[in-house]
């Protein structure tokens, strides 16, 4: 690769669109394993030239995820981040345990003088959270503000403000010219502000634990939360999207719902593979001018609904299961809390989902993770993620199979739709045990979700029908 290949390769960090900078991280890590050695060097140019906190955490966490650590020297890395935070001294301690690397405050940068807004910098710090930054930062501070007394949220504005004033960061929202105008578009843009209002926030839990007593263990993990990749995710690539998946409006439009349903559900099932079946199916299809999102989840119910009561009711969601790490490592043991079943429709899934998503993986990566459900297993479950799809392991061998494609992808998307589709399987002889001995009935709960508009810039009219089949 050039020179000129590799700058433009490394600039791709820093663009607005988080799959571009986790391409962009994938190929240079590839580089790197492959023993470029004009690679190795030319990250370690990069890091040295990143002046926030955030761009500082972005490339550890591409050496960490990407399992980069035994091409680099401690020394030579840990030399090279001018801005140095919890979180990178955590990523560092982890990569290299050898290090008797400590948590010393004085590497930390933050400012003690609490910077006080003009009315105008206080607006634009509001209406940053929840577009420019996600909200789980701002819940995550006032947690430790409502548990503690003391000032964190008012600390983050300050730290923001001082950065903000003295490196000029540009202020923008939304760079509305990597996509096309259509109304109602949503998506995920690392924005320059983003950066600004992450490296903030490392610098308040590098206050917190400096100056306020905050436990290192808090700390870090509360820094966590600027990850760019989970370890595992970051060479995941996409399953092949299936031939079932695809032409499902035309599908549709061919027959009534329920036929179209089950017609799904079979393709889907003869692709599941000898000896498993499907449990939940999310199928994303789309035009110009149509998108149609199919959900079918196997359900338990002690009794029968019909259709007037299927209509009021909210499509289930599965119960939440955590993963036995803190890390935000996707592979590993489930949480042992046993999942019961209750009254009413109860999903034959469950979502899991690690301690925290990387940054670069948001809006492309499902929210959850759904698998089989405990109830379904023998013995401790475990998941292991693989190049193309994750698995589910008990004591029997594989119980259930997660595939993940793009049925498009866009740095956009409509507002009450994603582009994300799934199939989660599981082993037939599981389903039909849990069936026979709990005297219960697995019926398959459909939703099917269908937008309509008369140009691409108008908002879709959603029509949405839930049925059993």
């Amino acid at each position: 690769m050039s020179e000129t290949s590799l700058s433009i390769l490394f600039e791709r960090l820093h663009w607005p669109v988080p799959f571009v900078k986790w391409r962009a991280a994938r190929q240079i890590a590839k580089l790197i394993r492959s023993k470029d050695e004009r690679a190795r060097q030319r990250f370690i140019i990069w890091i040295s030239k990143q002046y926030l906190e955030s761009d500082c955490a972005m490339c550890v966490s591409i050496i960490e995820g990407f399992e980069l650590s035994v091409f680099f020297e401690f020394e030579e890395l840990r030399e090279a981040i001018r801005k140095p935070s919890l979180y990178t001294d955590s990523l560092l301690v982890r990569m290299y345990p050898d290090s008797n690397l400590k948590f010393e405050s004085w590497r930390y940068t933050y400012s003690t003088k609490m910077e006080i807004p003009s009315a105008h910098e206080a607006r634009l710090f509001k209406g940053a959270m929840g577009s420019v930054i996600p909200l789980i930062f701002e819940s995550s501070l006032k947690r430790l503000q409502e548990i503690s007394g003391l000032p964190f949220l008012q600390q983050w504005r300050s730290q923001w403000l001082d950065i903000w004033r003295n490196n000029e960061e540009p202020y923008s929202d939304s760079p509305d010219y990597f996509f096309k105008g259509d109304r109602g578009s949503v998506g995920q843009f690392d924005v320059r502000q983003k950066a600004v209002l992450m490296s903030a926030y490392l610098r308040v839990l590098a206050l917190a634990y400096s100056e306020w007593e905050l436990p290192v263990h808090i700390a870090t993990f509360k820094s966590m939360l600027v990850s760019a990749i989970n370890r595992g995710v970051a060479d995941f690539d996409f399953s092949v999207r299936p031939e079932w998946s695809k032409n499902l409006l035309e599908l549709m439009q061919e027959t009534d719902p329920q036929t179209f349903a089950r017609k799904v559900w079979s393709a889907a099932k003869e692709e599941a593979g000898t000896g498993f079946e499907p449990l939940n199916i999310v199928a994303v299809d789309h035009s110009e001018l149509q998108i149609l999102e199919l959900k079918i989840e196997r359900v338990i119910t002690s009794r029968k609904y019909d259709k007037k009561e299927l209509q009021g009711l909210p499509f289930p969601d599965p119960p939440w299961i955590f993963l036995e790490n803190e890390n935000g490592e996707i592979d590993g043991y489930l949480d042992d809390k046993p999942v019961k079943p209750r009254g009413g429709l109860q999903c034959l899934t469950v979502a899991i989902q690690p301690a925290f998503y990387g940054r670069f993986s948001v809006g492309f990566f499902p929210d959850t993770l759904k698998f089989a459900s405990p109830l379904l297993t023998t013995g401790r479950a475990s998941i292991s993620i693989f190049s193309d799809h994750l698995g589910l392991k008990d004591d029997e061998g594989t119980l259930s199979n997660l595939l993940i494609w793009q049925s498009d992808w866009q740095p956009v998307h409509p507002a009450q739709f994603d582009f994300t589709s799934s199939l989660t399987t599981c082993r037939s002889s599981s389903i039909k045990r849990f069936r026979s001995e709990s005297k219960v009935s697995l019926p398959r709960l459909v939703r099917l979700r269908h937008g309509k508009r008369e140009n691409a810039y108008s908002d879709f009219e959603i029509s949405e029908t839930v049925f059993v089949i």
